[in-house]
């Protein structure tokens, strides 16, 4: 396989509660996009402070992954109105390749804000 960059991207999020979050991005190997069609992929988001684990999304579960190398990820509005505003949240997604390797792909945190209009 051509060579995909060795460590993982740093994003930090700041999403609203109560509204759908979600962001997408691309694999590349030498200029090219990658075939993921046989790979998945996981997100998790934890607590900074306790360590304890806020949510998982998966392959089909919150994260699609067509076979053109863009990776979309999202956070429905029933699961962000979980988040505890200002507090600190970390989070990675791990890529696991059909031939059996693991990478990490993205990590860093979010930071929660809560909205100032009511949702209708």
């Amino acid at each position: 396989m051509s060579k995909v960059q060795d460590t993982p991207i740093l994003k930090n999020y700041a999403p609203y509660i109560g509204d759908t979050f979600g962001r997408s991005f691309k694999i590349k190997a030498n200029g090219d996009l990658v075939d993921l069609s046989a790979d998945t992929f996981t997100m998790r988001i934890q607590d900074a402070v306790t360590g304890g684990e806020f949510l998982t999304l998966t392959s089909g579960s919150g994260i699609e992954n067509p076979t053109t190398g863009r990776v979309v990820w999202t956070i429905t509005d029933e699961q962000t109105a979980d988040f505890i505003a200002n507090r600190k949240y970390k989070y990675d997604i791990q890529w696991s390749r059909s031939d059996g390797t693991v990478k990490t792909v993205q990590r860093g945190v979010m930071v929660p804000w809560q909205d100032i209009t009511p949702a209708v």
